[in-house]
């Protein structure tokens, strides 16, 4: 059934946490210096960008640019050893305002919570985002606002110094107070089995059901079983790599979905200088613009960075390809990303940056193929 209920609300506290960040700026040294005995962490930040976008709301025919400006102030909260036991608890507002096209002017918020707490035999994790944001969307072909609440959560058992069980838990809530789109929730629970192969190297084994619940069209339910190798890769690269097989019913007339999903997220130190990340993603969600239509998205992701100028400077490039091909329509999306960019460390609290970024849809709907240009520098202010 198509239950979904929301109760979303503007975060209550952003008053508050503005007046903490006044409190704890650095001009009031001897207060800051009290409150580094706290148990709980205090962290400040602000971020002061501004941007030229060639093509505002990545439009086809109706191309539209404009300069604006970006103030984010925030605050990050943290008790414990990020290493061991710890909880973090971020909040920043944005607040967005155009120089010409001022009906686009938007007050964002982002929260994000994450906590790691471990035991002789359980490690327990949890990271959830609130987002409520307006921003430019591939499949409305638009700017669009969108509250999601995204919850990932685990709980692993070391049998002994070979195995480790694991439950895990995801969840996405998705709202549009934007007129036109489709609301969607994906509950989706699972089980995992981890074999040591090394300290620092597990080999996992992972099966998830999962159930989709969208407010106009069919539902779903699917069953995944996925195969990887987690931690340590290589001498020089981390991360997760995982490869899978997901059967997606439907309910209502929609034929039944069969395919590879993966999820590939590494990290390599290749000097002391040099690093870079790479993300690969497969997944198929509900359409947020027709009803009974899902869309398979494979994403791919590389940037490399950088250091230069005894680490005064970070320097970086890279590149995005995403093929979104959406069932029951006549539609599929290549989309193309460069971008490059520097930063400058001024002090420790303190840093400048510069980017561009361009952006390219080659849809076989016209109507939702853009390119767009986007250059932004900015400054923040962190404690």
């Amino acid at each position: 059934m198509n239950n979904i209920r929301y109760r979303f609300s503007t975060p209550a506290t952003v008053w508050t946490i503005l007046a903490m960040v006044a409190l704890l700026w650095p001009g009031r040294s001897s207060r800051a210096a009290l409150m580094d005995d706290w148990p709980i962490k205090f962290h400040p930040h602000l971020d002061l960008q501004s941007s030229y976008d060639d093509n505002v709301l990545i439009s086809s025919a109706h191309q539209l640019a404009d300069f604006y400006f970006t103030v984010s102030p925030g605050l990050q909260l943290e008790y414990g050893n990020l290493d061991h036991n710890y909880l973090s608890l971020d909040y920043t507002m944005g607040i967005e305002e155009f120089y010409r096209l001022t009906t686009l002017n938007a007050v964002n918020h982002d929260v994000v919570l994450k906590g790691l707490f471990q035991f002789s035999r359980v490690k327990l994790k949890i990271d959830h985002t609130f987002k409520d944001e307006t921003s430019a969307d591939f499949e409305a072909g638009t700017r669009v606002e969108q509250q999601q609440n995204l919850t990932s959560a685990s709980a692993e058992y070391s049998v002994n110094q070979y195995f480790s069980l694991g439950a895990l838990y995801h969840q996405e809530i998705h709202h549009f107070p934007t007129p036109g789109q489709i609301d969607n929730e994906l509950f989706e629970p699972g089980v995992a089995i981890y074999y040591h192969v090394s300290p620092k190297t597990d080999v996992f084994g992972e099966f998830d059901y999962g159930l989709a619940d969208v407010s106009q069209g069919e539902n779903a339910q699917f069953e995944t079983v996925n195969l990887g190798l987690r931690g340590k890769v290589t001498s020089k690269i981390t991360g997760n790599i995982g490869v899978g097989y997901e059967h997606r019913d439907f309910s209502g007339s929609s034929p039944s979905i069969d395919t590879v999903v993966s999820t590939v997220s590494l990290h390599g130190d290749f000097t002391k200088h040099t690093f870079a990340d790479f993300v690969i993603a497969r997944q198929i969600s509900p359409s947020i613009t027709n009803a009974s239509t899902s869309v398979t998205t494979t994403r791919a992701d590389l940037q490399i960075n950088q250091k230069i100028y005894r680490e005064k400077f970070l320097v970086y490039a890279g590149g995005a390809y995403e093929h979104d091909e959406y069932s029951g329509v006549s539609r599929i999306d290549n989309i193309w990303e460069g971008r490059v960019g520097a930063k400058y460390f001024a002090t420790k609290w303190l840093e400048f940056g510069a980017s561009y970024r361009y952006r390219h849809n080659a849809s076989t709907a016209t109507s939702i193929s853009f390119e767009e240009d986007l250059a932004s520098v900015d400054a923040l202010l962190h404690f």
